[in-house]
């Protein structure tokens, strides 16, 4: 059998890896994560931008919240979507990691919908699950901003419901709502939490937010290891089909006498006597896939 993917994937500018080394000290902040993971044992990565950045602003917190993790904060100021996306491509993580965070979007409010700043953090998760399908991966809804209302506040808040009916589709990709009580019921923000940017967060904001993302990953249930195909080439793919902005896979089939395998092109003599079948995409895909392709039998 040769099952053929095509990926009907929408490409915006919020989900195309792209670098920010034009920004000064970028790229040598990039290098300084990579470094910190190379030899670590650290459970946890933290990445984003200067909200995920500015956990580490008061040690104490950072300690009490994250250092039972060995935690590494990969957070850079600034970032877009789409800048931290082309790091997560060019981390090399340690076996040890467990758990990912990610929090940015905030730098793309101003310039981009809602859609393609949820679908710019999801595609985060991508290249962390390629590297490991057994990592959780937490998107933290966006923080409110601003001390009253503002068009951004319901971008944010279009964004963050984007964000959770997304990640409902897969198994390892965790949604984290943030509390409500970062503003207050005329919609005005609770200034404790916040420096006078109205963005940023002091001291006690920071306690709040790694509070919740810590009460998050002690709630997560272990989950079933994913289902593995006497083709390595099939586990590999199929590790690969929770990959956010899938629309439909349509999955094209012809029999053979070859071993299963999975192709990304169609050669020539593979476009005729195929049927087509078009699947919408979710995390139980592999139920769809296995008549087709023979589980490999228990020890």
């Amino acid at each position: 059998i040769v099952i053929v993917l095509l990926f009907d994937i929408k490409m915006v500018k919020t989900t195309v890896a792209t670098d920010h080394s034009h920004k000064l000290g970028w790229y040598a902040s990039h290098k300084s994560h990579v470094n910190l993971l190379k030899n670590s044992k650290s459970e946890l990565i933290l990445i984003g931008d200067s909200i995920i950045k500015g956990l580490m602003r008061y040690r104490n917190i950072w300690n009490r919240f994250f250092t039972k993790y060995r935690a590494i904060n990969c957070g850079i100021g600034g970032d877009k979507t789409q800048h931290v996306l082309w790091r997560a491509k060019n981390l090399c993580l340690p076996p040890t990691i467990k758990y990912v965070i990610i929090n940015c979007g905030i730098n793309n409010i101003d310039n981009d919908h809602p859609k393609d700043i949820a679908h710019g953090i999801t595609s985060i998760a991508t290249p962390f699950q390629q590297k490991s399908s057994n990592i959780i991966i937490v998107i933290t809804g966006l923080l409110p901003r601003d001390l009253n209302w503002t068009i951004r506040r319901d971008k944010i808040a279009e964004t963050n419901g984007i964000l959770k009916k997304s990640c409902e589709k897969y198994p390892h990709i965790l949604f984290m709502e943030q509390d409500q009580d970062f503003i207050d019921k005329n919609h005005k923000l609770i200034t404790r939490y916040f420096f006078k940017d109205y963005l940023h967060l002091v001291e006690q904001g920071n306690h709040k937010l790694s509070s919740s993302i810590c009460r998050k990953i002690s709630s997560i249930k272990p989950t079933p290891s994913p289902i593995t195909y006497s083709s390595p080439l099939v586990t590999s793919s199929t590790t690969a089909l929770s990959k956010p902005l899938t629309k439909t896979i349509n999955i094209l089939v012809q029999k053979s006498s070859f071993q299963p395998h999975f192709a990304t092109t169609i050669p020539p003599p593979l476009v005729s006597n195929v049927n087509t079948y078009t699947v919408p995409i979710h995390h139980n895909i592999s139920s769809f896939l296995q008549p087709l392709i023979k589980p490999t039998p228990p020890p």
